[in-house]
Protein backbone atom coordinates (compact mmCIF):
# COMPACT_ATOMS: atom_id res chain seq x y z
CA UNK A 1 0.00 0.00 0.00
CA UNK A 2 1.43 3.41 -1.08
CA UNK A 3 1.85 6.26 1.40
CA UNK A 4 -0.87 7.99 0.42
CA UNK A 5 -3.40 5.63 0.79
CA UNK A 6 -2.20 4.87 4.26
CA UNK A 7 -2.79 8.23 4.75
CA UNK A 8 -5.98 9.20 3.80
CA UNK A 9 -7.00 5.57 5.48
CA UNK A 10 -5.52 7.28 8.69
CA UNK A 11 -7.73 11.02 8.20
CA UNK A 12 -10.91 8.72 7.54
CA UNK A 13 -10.45 6.76 10.80
CA UNK A 14 -9.89 10.35 12.19
CA UNK A 15 -13.32 11.68 11.02
CA UNK A 16 -14.37 8.50 12.39
CA UNK A 17 -13.15 9.02 16.02
CA UNK A 18 -14.93 12.82 15.72
CA UNK A 19 -17.93 11.89 14.40
CA UNK A 20 -18.58 9.13 16.77
CA UNK A 21 -17.79 10.13 20.71
CA UNK A 22 -16.78 7.65 22.98
CA UNK A 23 -19.99 6.80 24.93
CA UNK A 24 -21.50 6.06 21.51
CA UNK A 25 -18.27 3.50 20.77
CA UNK A 26 -18.89 2.21 23.80
CA UNK A 27 -22.75 1.85 24.03
CA UNK A 28 -22.12 0.56 20.58
CA UNK A 29 -19.32 -2.08 21.52
CA UNK A 30 -21.36 -3.42 24.02
CA UNK A 31 -24.17 -4.05 21.76
CA UNK A 32 -22.56 -5.91 19.56
CA UNK A 33 -21.05 -8.00 22.62
CA UNK A 34 -24.56 -8.43 23.77
CA UNK A 35 -25.55 -9.42 20.28
CA UNK A 36 -22.70 -11.87 19.52
CA UNK A 37 -23.33 -13.55 22.53
CA UNK A 38 -26.82 -14.14 22.27
CA UNK A 39 -26.51 -15.14 18.90
CA UNK A 40 -23.79 -17.74 20.19
CA UNK A 41 -26.07 -18.87 22.85
CA UNK A 42 -29.23 -18.90 20.37
CA UNK A 43 -26.96 -21.02 17.89
CA UNK A 44 -26.07 -23.78 20.60
CA UNK A 45 -29.65 -23.93 22.40
CA UNK A 46 -31.92 -22.92 20.02
CA UNK A 47 -35.09 -20.49 20.20
CA UNK A 48 -36.19 -20.89 23.49
CA UNK A 49 -39.66 -18.63 22.81
CA UNK A 50 -42.15 -21.48 23.72
CA UNK A 51 -40.49 -22.59 26.85
CA UNK A 52 -43.04 -23.03 29.75
CA UNK A 53 -45.88 -22.20 27.13
CA UNK A 54 -48.17 -24.96 28.22
CA UNK A 55 -49.73 -26.18 31.39
CA UNK A 56 -50.33 -30.31 31.81
CA UNK A 57 -51.30 -32.60 35.08
CA UNK A 58 -49.62 -36.33 35.32
CA UNK A 59 -48.14 -37.79 37.65
CA UNK A 60 -45.33 -38.84 35.05
CA UNK A 61 -42.25 -36.91 34.35
CA UNK A 62 -41.51 -34.81 31.35
CA UNK A 63 -38.34 -33.50 30.76
CA UNK A 64 -39.68 -30.97 27.87
CA UNK A 65 -38.97 -27.27 29.03
CA UNK A 66 -42.40 -26.43 26.96
CA UNK A 67 -44.33 -27.94 29.71
CA UNK A 68 -45.10 -26.72 33.24
CA UNK A 69 -45.88 -29.89 35.33
CA UNK A 70 -48.74 -29.51 38.02
CA UNK A 71 -49.35 -32.82 39.90
CA UNK A 72 -53.04 -33.26 40.33
CA UNK A 73 -55.73 -36.12 41.33
CA UNK A 74 -58.00 -37.01 38.40
CA UNK A 75 -61.06 -34.77 39.42
CA UNK A 76 -58.80 -31.94 40.03
CA UNK A 77 -57.47 -32.12 36.73
CA UNK A 78 -60.92 -32.60 34.98
CA UNK A 79 -62.05 -29.50 36.82
CA UNK A 80 -59.32 -27.24 35.87
CA UNK A 81 -59.19 -28.49 31.98
CA UNK A 82 -63.12 -27.09 32.39
CA UNK A 83 -61.89 -23.41 34.12
CA UNK A 84 -59.12 -23.57 31.02
CA UNK A 85 -55.93 -23.17 33.61
CA UNK A 86 -54.43 -26.27 32.35
CA UNK A 87 -54.23 -27.89 28.76
CA UNK A 88 -53.47 -31.39 29.46
CA UNK A 89 -54.46 -33.67 31.35
CA UNK A 90 -52.19 -37.45 30.59
CA UNK A 91 -53.04 -40.20 32.06
CA UNK A 92 -51.83 -43.61 32.10
CA UNK A 93 -52.86 -44.26 28.55
CA UNK A 94 -55.32 -41.36 27.56
CA UNK A 95 -54.53 -38.00 27.00
CA UNK A 96 -57.64 -35.12 27.70
CA UNK A 97 -57.48 -32.03 26.30
CA UNK A 98 -59.37 -28.54 27.29
CA UNK A 99 -60.71 -28.37 23.97
CA UNK A 100 -58.75 -24.85 23.21
CA UNK A 101 -56.06 -24.06 20.74
CA UNK A 102 -53.45 -23.65 22.63
CA UNK A 103 -54.70 -27.24 24.24
CA UNK A 104 -54.71 -28.89 20.65
CA UNK A 105 -50.85 -27.84 20.09
CA UNK A 106 -50.02 -28.85 23.13
CA UNK A 107 -51.14 -32.48 22.64
CA UNK A 108 -49.79 -32.03 19.45
CA UNK A 109 -46.26 -31.08 21.36
CA UNK A 110 -46.99 -34.23 23.67
CA UNK A 111 -47.39 -36.77 20.98
CA UNK A 112 -44.41 -35.46 19.28
CA UNK A 113 -42.46 -36.05 22.79
CA UNK A 114 -43.62 -39.21 23.48
CA UNK A 115 -42.85 -40.71 19.92
CA UNK A 116 -39.29 -39.38 20.46
CA UNK A 117 -39.23 -40.89 24.11
CA UNK A 118 -40.12 -44.24 22.07
CA UNK A 119 -37.23 -43.69 19.19
CA UNK A 120 -34.59 -43.67 22.04
CA UNK A 121 -35.85 -46.59 23.71
CA UNK A 122 -35.63 -48.88 20.90
CA UNK A 123 -32.33 -46.84 19.91
CA UNK A 124 -30.48 -47.75 23.25
CA UNK A 125 -32.65 -51.11 23.93
CA UNK A 126 -32.02 -52.44 20.10
CA UNK A 127 -29.69 -50.08 18.36
CA UNK A 128 -29.46 -50.65 14.81
CA UNK A 129 -31.19 -54.03 15.15
CA UNK A 130 -34.69 -52.04 15.41
CA UNK A 131 -34.73 -51.53 11.80
CA UNK A 132 -37.22 -51.10 9.96
CA UNK A 133 -38.45 -49.06 12.64
CA UNK A 134 -35.21 -47.16 13.01
CA UNK A 135 -34.10 -45.85 9.88
CA UNK A 136 -30.90 -43.56 9.38
CA UNK A 137 -30.79 -41.00 6.41
CA UNK A 138 -26.95 -40.66 4.07
CA UNK A 139 -27.55 -37.58 1.62
CA UNK A 140 -25.51 -38.50 -1.33
CA UNK A 141 -24.05 -35.93 -3.53
CA UNK A 142 -26.25 -35.15 -6.80
CA UNK A 143 -24.68 -36.86 -9.93
CA UNK A 144 -25.27 -33.89 -12.81
CA UNK A 145 -23.60 -35.99 -15.58
CA UNK A 146 -24.71 -39.26 -15.80
CA UNK A 147 -22.08 -42.50 -15.95
CA UNK A 148 -21.92 -45.23 -18.82
CA UNK A 149 -19.49 -47.52 -17.35
CA UNK A 150 -19.48 -50.70 -16.49
CA UNK A 151 -19.34 -51.33 -12.55
CA UNK A 152 -15.79 -52.80 -11.84
CA UNK A 153 -16.17 -56.44 -10.82
CA UNK A 154 -14.00 -57.59 -8.04
CA UNK A 155 -14.03 -61.08 -7.54
CA UNK A 156 -15.78 -64.09 -8.54
CA UNK A 157 -17.96 -66.47 -6.66
CA UNK A 158 -20.30 -69.44 -7.72
CA UNK A 159 -19.19 -68.21 -11.80
CA UNK A 160 -21.16 -65.18 -11.39
CA UNK A 161 -19.37 -61.74 -11.07
CA UNK A 162 -20.47 -60.12 -8.00
CA UNK A 163 -19.43 -56.23 -6.68
CA UNK A 164 -17.44 -55.82 -3.60
CA UNK A 165 -19.76 -54.16 -0.64
CA UNK A 166 -17.58 -52.31 1.37
CA UNK A 167 -19.22 -52.36 4.99
CA UNK A 168 -18.30 -49.08 7.49
CA UNK A 169 -19.36 -49.66 11.40
CA UNK A 170 -21.45 -46.87 12.04
CA UNK A 171 -21.18 -46.31 16.03
CA UNK A 172 -23.65 -43.56 17.96
CA UNK A 173 -23.03 -42.72 21.63
CA UNK A 174 -26.33 -40.70 21.73
CA UNK A 175 -30.07 -40.25 19.73
CA UNK A 176 -30.30 -37.51 17.31
CA UNK A 177 -27.67 -35.50 15.41
CA UNK A 178 -23.98 -36.26 16.29
CA UNK A 179 -21.17 -35.68 14.21
CA UNK A 180 -18.69 -39.34 14.36
CA UNK A 181 -15.43 -39.59 12.50
CA UNK A 182 -16.01 -41.64 9.45
CA UNK A 183 -12.80 -43.80 7.55
CA UNK A 184 -13.22 -43.98 4.20
CA UNK A 185 -12.52 -47.29 2.28
CA UNK A 186 -9.56 -45.06 0.80
CA UNK A 187 -8.30 -43.95 3.87
CA UNK A 188 -9.24 -40.38 4.79
CA UNK A 189 -11.06 -39.26 7.21
CA UNK A 190 -13.86 -36.82 6.96
CA UNK A 191 -17.01 -36.14 9.05
CA UNK A 192 -21.21 -37.10 8.55
CA UNK A 193 -23.93 -36.07 10.14
CA UNK A 194 -26.08 -39.49 11.32
CA UNK A 195 -29.61 -39.11 12.38
CA UNK A 196 -32.23 -42.03 13.22
CA UNK A 197 -35.85 -41.79 12.68
CA UNK A 198 -38.51 -43.56 11.89
CA UNK A 199 -39.65 -43.75 8.31
CA UNK A 200 -42.66 -41.44 8.30
CA UNK A 201 -40.44 -38.42 9.63
CA UNK A 202 -38.13 -38.64 7.29
CA UNK A 203 -38.09 -35.01 5.31
CA UNK A 204 -35.42 -33.39 2.81
CA UNK A 205 -32.83 -31.12 4.68
CA UNK A 206 -34.59 -27.43 5.18
CA UNK A 207 -33.23 -24.97 1.83
CA UNK A 208 -34.03 -22.37 4.53
CA UNK A 209 -31.59 -23.29 7.07
CA UNK A 210 -28.92 -23.20 4.63
CA UNK A 211 -29.77 -19.57 3.58
CA UNK A 212 -30.00 -18.17 7.26
CA UNK A 213 -26.90 -20.00 8.00
CA UNK A 214 -25.27 -18.31 5.68
CA UNK A 215 -26.90 -14.60 6.38
CA UNK A 216 -24.38 -14.60 9.51
CA UNK A 217 -21.20 -14.67 7.52
CA UNK A 218 -22.48 -11.52 5.13
CA UNK A 219 -24.75 -9.69 7.40
CA UNK A 220 -22.64 -8.18 9.89
CA UNK A 221 -20.61 -6.56 6.93
CA UNK A 222 -23.53 -4.64 5.47
CA UNK A 223 -23.37 -2.14 8.52
CA UNK A 224 -20.20 -1.67 8.05
CA UNK A 225 -20.26 -1.04 4.14
CA UNK A 226 -23.23 1.28 4.94
CA UNK A 227 -21.14 3.37 7.35
CA UNK A 228 -18.74 3.87 4.37
CA UNK A 229 -20.88 4.89 2.14
CA UNK A 230 -22.69 7.12 4.24
CA UNK A 231 -19.22 8.43 4.75
CA UNK A 232 -18.38 9.18 1.31
CA UNK A 233 -21.37 10.48 0.16
CA UNK A 234 -20.83 13.42 3.12
CA UNK A 235 -17.33 13.85 2.25
CA UNK A 236 -18.68 14.24 -1.74
CA UNK A 237 -21.56 16.79 -0.41
CA UNK A 238 -19.60 18.62 1.84
CA UNK A 239 -17.13 19.18 -0.70
CA UNK A 240 -14.03 17.98 1.05
CA UNK A 241 -13.35 15.00 -1.46
CA UNK A 242 -12.22 18.06 -3.94
CA UNK A 243 -9.55 19.06 -1.67
CA UNK A 244 -8.29 15.40 -1.62
CA UNK A 245 -8.70 14.72 -5.56
CA UNK A 246 -5.39 17.76 -6.43
CA UNK A 247 -3.43 16.09 -3.27
CA UNK A 248 -3.08 12.51 -4.72
CA UNK A 249 -4.99 10.23 -7.52
CA UNK A 250 -8.42 9.59 -8.00
CA UNK A 251 -7.84 5.33 -7.44
CA UNK A 252 -6.06 6.19 -4.16
CA UNK A 253 -8.55 8.32 -2.76
CA UNK A 254 -10.74 5.04 -3.43
CA UNK A 255 -8.53 2.82 -1.78
CA UNK A 256 -8.17 5.07 1.19
CA UNK A 257 -11.46 5.34 2.34
CA UNK A 258 -12.11 1.70 1.19
CA UNK A 259 -9.01 -0.11 2.76
CA UNK A 260 -10.50 0.93 6.31
CA UNK A 261 -14.15 -0.35 6.23
CA UNK A 262 -12.58 -3.32 4.25
CA UNK A 263 -10.86 -4.24 7.20
CA UNK A 264 -13.68 -4.11 9.41
CA UNK A 265 -15.71 -6.02 7.33
CA UNK A 266 -13.43 -8.95 7.02
CA UNK A 267 -12.95 -8.76 11.11
CA UNK A 268 -16.58 -9.67 11.38
CA UNK A 269 -16.29 -12.63 9.07
CA UNK A 270 -13.38 -13.86 11.06
CA UNK A 271 -15.72 -13.48 14.12
CA UNK A 272 -18.55 -15.11 13.09
CA UNK A 273 -16.65 -18.19 12.20
CA UNK A 274 -14.94 -18.55 15.48
CA UNK A 275 -18.20 -18.59 17.07
CA UNK A 276 -19.75 -20.42 14.87
CA UNK A 277 -17.36 -22.86 14.85
CA UNK A 278 -16.07 -22.82 11.50
CA UNK A 279 -12.66 -22.39 9.60
CA UNK A 280 -11.56 -18.97 8.95
CA UNK A 281 -11.00 -20.16 5.29
CA UNK A 282 -14.55 -18.93 4.56
CA UNK A 283 -12.42 -15.93 4.22
CA UNK A 284 -11.75 -16.61 0.78
CA UNK A 285 -15.38 -17.32 -0.35
CA UNK A 286 -16.87 -14.30 1.52
CA UNK A 287 -13.97 -11.59 0.82
CA UNK A 288 -15.10 -11.34 -2.96
CA UNK A 289 -18.90 -10.93 -2.11
CA UNK A 290 -17.61 -7.90 0.49
CA UNK A 291 -14.75 -6.40 -2.06
CA UNK A 292 -17.72 -6.51 -4.71
CA UNK A 293 -20.76 -4.88 -1.91
CA UNK A 294 -18.38 -1.87 -1.27
CA UNK A 295 -17.76 -1.29 -4.37
CA UNK A 296 -20.99 -1.01 -5.46
CA UNK A 297 -21.69 1.10 -2.78
CA UNK A 298 -18.50 3.19 -3.58
CA UNK A 299 -20.15 3.57 -7.11
CA UNK A 300 -23.53 4.53 -5.82
CA UNK A 301 -22.48 7.31 -3.40
CA UNK A 302 -20.59 9.28 -5.97
CA UNK A 303 -22.88 8.81 -8.44
CA UNK A 304 -26.02 9.81 -5.64
CA UNK A 305 -26.74 13.58 -5.54
CA UNK A 306 -28.08 13.35 -1.91
CA UNK A 307 -28.50 10.69 0.75
CA UNK A 308 -32.01 10.34 -0.27
CA UNK A 309 -30.92 9.27 -3.49
CA UNK A 310 -28.57 7.35 -2.00
CA UNK A 311 -31.30 5.52 0.27
CA UNK A 312 -32.66 4.95 -2.84
CA UNK A 313 -30.22 2.86 -4.75
CA UNK A 314 -29.11 1.45 -1.89
CA UNK A 315 -32.90 -0.32 -1.04
CA UNK A 316 -33.04 -1.30 -5.01
CA UNK A 317 -29.34 -2.85 -5.18
CA UNK A 318 -29.90 -4.55 -2.37
CA UNK A 319 -32.53 -6.51 -3.11
CA UNK A 320 -31.14 -7.34 -6.92
CA UNK A 321 -27.30 -8.23 -4.61
CA UNK A 322 -29.35 -10.15 -1.87
CA UNK A 323 -31.22 -12.37 -4.75
CA UNK A 324 -27.97 -12.93 -6.56
CA UNK A 325 -25.32 -13.39 -3.59
CA UNK A 326 -28.25 -15.86 -1.54
CA UNK A 327 -30.74 -17.28 -3.54
CA UNK A 328 -28.59 -19.59 -4.98
CA UNK A 329 -26.97 -20.95 -2.42
CA UNK A 330 -30.53 -22.53 -0.94
CA UNK A 331 -30.11 -25.11 -4.25
CA UNK A 332 -26.94 -25.91 -3.05
CA UNK A 333 -26.10 -29.35 -3.97
CA UNK A 334 -29.48 -29.81 -6.03
CA UNK A 335 -28.83 -27.39 -9.29
CA UNK A 336 -25.70 -26.63 -11.14
CA UNK A 337 -27.00 -22.42 -11.43
CA UNK A 338 -26.18 -22.61 -7.58
CA UNK A 339 -22.54 -22.27 -7.86
CA UNK A 340 -22.12 -18.85 -9.25
CA UNK A 341 -22.61 -17.76 -5.56
CA UNK A 342 -19.75 -18.30 -3.44
CA UNK A 343 -21.72 -19.04 -0.80
CA UNK A 344 -23.26 -22.27 -2.40
CA UNK A 345 -19.28 -23.34 -2.33
CA UNK A 346 -18.32 -21.86 1.25
CA UNK A 347 -21.31 -23.95 2.52
CA UNK A 348 -20.52 -27.00 0.60
CA UNK A 349 -16.98 -26.50 2.23
CA UNK A 350 -18.25 -26.66 5.57
CA UNK A 351 -19.62 -30.21 4.50
CA UNK A 352 -16.95 -31.84 3.45
CA UNK A 353 -13.07 -29.31 3.96
CA UNK A 354 -12.89 -29.23 0.03
CA UNK A 355 -12.31 -26.64 -2.16
CA UNK A 356 -12.89 -27.15 -5.66
CA UNK A 357 -10.24 -24.88 -7.91
CA UNK A 358 -12.28 -24.43 -11.10
CA UNK A 359 -15.82 -23.70 -9.62
CA UNK A 360 -14.19 -21.28 -6.85
CA UNK A 361 -12.81 -19.53 -9.56
CA UNK A 362 -15.70 -19.60 -12.03
CA UNK A 363 -17.76 -18.14 -8.96
CA UNK A 364 -15.86 -15.83 -7.40
CA UNK A 365 -14.00 -14.02 -10.88
CA UNK A 366 -17.22 -12.38 -11.94
CA UNK A 367 -17.24 -10.28 -8.36
CA UNK A 368 -13.61 -9.85 -8.35
CA UNK A 369 -13.97 -8.63 -11.91
CA UNK A 370 -16.77 -6.23 -11.43
CA UNK A 371 -15.60 -4.80 -7.83
CA UNK A 372 -12.54 -3.99 -10.16
CA UNK A 373 -14.73 -2.11 -12.82
CA UNK A 374 -17.15 -0.48 -10.34
CA UNK A 375 -13.93 0.89 -8.27
CA UNK A 376 -12.41 2.08 -11.29
CA UNK A 377 -15.65 3.83 -12.94
CA UNK A 378 -15.44 4.99 -8.90
CA UNK A 379 -12.54 6.67 -9.83
CA UNK A 380 -12.95 7.88 -13.40
CA UNK A 381 -16.50 9.33 -11.90
CA UNK A 382 -14.45 11.54 -9.37
CA UNK A 383 -14.62 14.91 -11.88
CA UNK A 384 -16.54 17.79 -10.84
CA UNK A 385 -18.64 17.79 -14.48
CA UNK A 386 -19.68 14.05 -13.21
CA UNK A 387 -20.11 14.33 -9.65
CA UNK A 388 -22.22 17.47 -9.48
CA UNK A 389 -24.12 17.19 -12.70
CA UNK A 390 -28.20 17.11 -12.99
CA UNK A 391 -29.29 13.32 -12.87
CA UNK A 392 -27.39 9.87 -12.20
CA UNK A 393 -28.37 8.70 -15.80
CA UNK A 394 -26.27 11.99 -17.14
CA UNK A 395 -23.45 11.13 -15.24
CA UNK A 396 -23.60 7.84 -16.31
CA UNK A 397 -23.65 9.02 -20.03
CA UNK A 398 -20.93 11.36 -19.45
CA UNK A 399 -18.66 8.57 -17.61
CA UNK A 400 -19.08 6.32 -20.51
CA UNK A 401 -18.01 9.15 -22.85
CA UNK A 402 -14.89 9.84 -20.70
CA UNK A 403 -14.07 6.42 -20.97
CA UNK A 404 -15.03 4.85 -24.10
CA UNK A 405 -13.08 7.35 -26.25
CA UNK A 406 -12.20 4.94 -29.33
CA UNK A 407 -13.78 2.38 -31.36
CA UNK A 408 -11.33 -0.17 -29.51
CA UNK A 409 -12.69 1.12 -25.94
CA UNK A 410 -15.74 -0.18 -26.87
CA UNK A 411 -14.51 -3.96 -27.70
CA UNK A 412 -13.42 -4.14 -23.92
CA UNK A 413 -16.52 -2.36 -22.69
CA UNK A 414 -18.80 -4.68 -24.04
CA UNK A 415 -17.12 -7.77 -22.68
CA UNK A 416 -16.70 -6.22 -19.44
CA UNK A 417 -20.24 -6.05 -18.86
CA UNK A 418 -21.62 -9.52 -19.47
CA UNK A 419 -21.10 -10.00 -15.49
CA UNK A 420 -23.75 -7.31 -15.20
CA UNK A 421 -25.92 -8.56 -18.01
CA UNK A 422 -25.94 -11.93 -16.62
CA UNK A 423 -26.70 -10.84 -12.58
CA UNK A 424 -29.50 -8.69 -13.75
CA UNK A 425 -30.63 -11.49 -16.57
CA UNK A 426 -30.41 -13.87 -13.36
CA UNK A 427 -32.28 -11.53 -11.35
CA UNK A 428 -35.46 -11.08 -14.06
CA UNK A 429 -35.15 -14.57 -14.07
CA UNK A 430 -35.96 -15.29 -10.59
CA UNK A 431 -38.58 -12.61 -10.43
CA UNK A 432 -40.82 -13.66 -13.68
CA UNK A 433 -40.84 -17.14 -13.21
CA UNK A 434 -42.96 -16.86 -10.10
CA UNK A 435 -45.63 -15.62 -12.88
CA UNK A 436 -47.85 -18.17 -15.54
CA UNK A 437 -45.61 -19.40 -18.16
CA UNK A 438 -47.68 -18.05 -20.99
CA UNK A 439 -46.71 -14.69 -19.40
CA UNK A 440 -42.88 -15.48 -17.88
CA UNK A 441 -41.75 -16.42 -20.94
CA UNK A 442 -42.58 -13.86 -23.06
CA UNK A 443 -41.85 -11.06 -20.83
CA UNK A 444 -38.41 -12.34 -19.53
CA UNK A 445 -37.40 -13.12 -23.21
CA UNK A 446 -38.16 -8.72 -23.78
CA UNK A 447 -36.35 -7.87 -20.90
CA UNK A 448 -33.27 -10.08 -21.94
CA UNK A 449 -33.25 -8.21 -24.90
CA UNK A 450 -33.40 -4.72 -23.65
CA UNK A 451 -30.83 -5.48 -21.26
CA UNK A 452 -28.75 -7.04 -23.52
CA UNK A 453 -29.57 -4.33 -25.93
CA UNK A 454 -28.98 -1.32 -23.76
CA UNK A 455 -25.68 -2.47 -22.59
CA UNK A 456 -24.32 -2.39 -26.13
CA UNK A 457 -25.91 0.61 -27.95
CA UNK A 458 -24.62 2.96 -24.81
CA UNK A 459 -21.18 1.79 -25.68
CA UNK A 460 -21.58 2.75 -28.98
CA UNK A 461 -23.13 5.77 -28.24
CA UNK A 462 -20.25 7.29 -26.45
CA UNK A 463 -18.14 5.78 -28.95
CA UNK A 464 -20.15 8.08 -31.36
CA UNK A 465 -19.98 10.94 -29.34
CA UNK A 466 -16.26 11.07 -29.15
CA UNK A 467 -15.96 10.64 -32.88
CA UNK A 468 -14.94 7.15 -33.48
CA UNK A 469 -16.18 5.30 -36.55
CA UNK A 470 -20.07 4.32 -35.87
CA UNK A 471 -20.34 1.60 -38.18
CA UNK A 472 -16.86 -0.35 -36.63
CA UNK A 473 -17.82 0.62 -32.92
CA UNK A 474 -21.04 -1.12 -33.65
CA UNK A 475 -19.06 -4.53 -34.51
CA UNK A 476 -16.95 -4.34 -32.13
CA UNK A 477 -19.64 -4.08 -29.50
CA UNK A 478 -21.24 -6.98 -31.22
CA UNK A 479 -18.27 -8.79 -31.19
CA UNK A 480 -17.02 -8.14 -27.59
CA UNK A 481 -20.40 -9.29 -26.55
CA UNK A 482 -20.54 -12.51 -27.89
CA UNK A 483 -16.67 -13.47 -27.06
CA UNK A 484 -17.85 -12.78 -23.34
CA UNK A 485 -20.81 -15.31 -23.65
CA UNK A 486 -19.00 -17.50 -24.67
CA UNK A 487 -15.94 -17.06 -22.28
CA UNK A 488 -19.06 -17.89 -19.38
CA UNK A 489 -19.85 -21.03 -21.62
CA UNK A 490 -16.40 -22.28 -21.73
CA UNK A 491 -16.03 -21.64 -17.87
CA UNK A 492 -19.13 -24.27 -17.62
CA UNK A 493 -21.72 -22.48 -16.83
CA UNK A 494 -25.07 -24.18 -16.22
CA UNK A 495 -26.12 -26.40 -19.18
CA UNK A 496 -29.86 -24.52 -18.55
CA UNK A 497 -28.40 -20.96 -18.81
CA UNK A 498 -26.91 -22.31 -21.78
CA UNK A 499 -30.31 -23.21 -23.14
CA UNK A 500 -32.17 -20.70 -21.58
CA UNK A 501 -30.05 -17.65 -23.10
CA UNK A 502 -29.49 -19.57 -26.72
CA UNK A 503 -25.88 -19.46 -25.93
CA UNK A 504 -25.05 -23.25 -27.12
CA UNK A 505 -24.98 -21.72 -30.61
CA UNK A 506 -22.03 -19.63 -32.18
CA UNK A 507 -23.04 -18.76 -35.52
CA UNK A 508 -26.54 -17.27 -35.00
CA UNK A 509 -25.78 -15.05 -31.86
CA UNK A 510 -22.66 -13.50 -33.44
CA UNK A 511 -24.83 -12.32 -36.58
CA UNK A 512 -27.63 -11.43 -34.20
CA UNK A 513 -25.39 -8.95 -32.14
CA UNK A 514 -23.80 -7.49 -35.27
CA UNK A 515 -27.41 -7.31 -36.96
CA UNK A 516 -28.59 -5.20 -33.59
CA UNK A 517 -25.87 -3.15 -33.56
CA UNK A 518 -25.84 -2.10 -37.30
CA UNK A 519 -29.54 -1.61 -37.20
CA UNK A 520 -28.60 0.79 -34.48
CA UNK A 521 -25.77 2.54 -35.78
CA UNK A 522 -27.81 3.46 -39.32
CA UNK A 523 -30.97 4.71 -36.75
CA UNK A 524 -29.08 6.52 -34.49
CA UNK A 525 -29.76 9.52 -36.79
CA UNK A 526 -33.42 9.64 -35.91
CA UNK A 527 -32.47 9.68 -31.95
CA UNK A 528 -30.67 7.35 -29.63
CA UNK A 529 -34.56 5.98 -28.23
CA UNK A 530 -35.84 4.74 -31.49
CA UNK A 531 -32.73 3.11 -32.37
CA UNK A 532 -32.24 1.47 -29.71
CA UNK A 533 -35.91 0.43 -30.00
CA UNK A 534 -35.66 -0.87 -33.12
CA UNK A 535 -33.15 -2.66 -31.65
CA UNK A 536 -34.68 -4.56 -29.09
CA UNK A 537 -37.45 -5.62 -31.20
CA UNK A 538 -35.46 -7.85 -33.69
CA UNK A 539 -33.40 -9.20 -30.65
CA UNK A 540 -36.54 -10.23 -29.28
CA UNK A 541 -38.32 -12.11 -32.54
CA UNK A 542 -35.25 -13.87 -32.96
CA UNK A 543 -35.11 -14.70 -29.24
CA UNK A 544 -38.76 -15.55 -29.12
CA UNK A 545 -38.59 -17.91 -32.21
CA UNK A 546 -35.59 -19.60 -31.53
CA UNK A 547 -37.28 -20.59 -27.87
CA UNK A 548 -40.16 -21.81 -30.02
CA UNK A 549 -38.82 -23.87 -31.94
CA UNK A 550 -36.43 -25.67 -29.51
CA UNK A 551 -39.61 -26.23 -27.36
Amino acid sequence: MSNTIFKISKLEFKKSKKKYSKRFVAILVLLVIISTFSAYYSAISGVKSDYMLYRIATPYKIDDPRYVIYDLSYSDAIQYLNTEKIDVYSGTNYVILSGTDKSLSAGDELRDYLENKYKEYLFEKYGEKAFPVLVSVEYLERKLKPSFEKPKSVGIKGGKEIEKIEKIEKKVERVGSKETPLTLPTGKSTKFRLEYSTPDKITSPSLLEKLIYSFFFVVPSFFVIQVFSSSLIEDKISRRIEVLIPAARSYEVILGKVFLYLVFSLLSVVIVSLIFGESVICLLFIFPIILFLMAVQCFTSIISRSYRELTFLSLSLSLLLTTYVFIPAIFSGTIPVSKISPITLMLSFFETSKINVREYVFSTFQFYSMAFILFHLSSKAMDSEILYSKSILNKIVLLNEKIIKRSSYVFAASISSIPFVFMVEFFLLSMLFILPQVYSIPILIASIALVEETFKASFVYAAYKNSANLYISALLSALGFFIGEKIIVMLNIATQYNFLFLSKFLVFPLLLHCLTMLVFASLLRFGFDRALAVSITIHYIYNYAMVVMLL
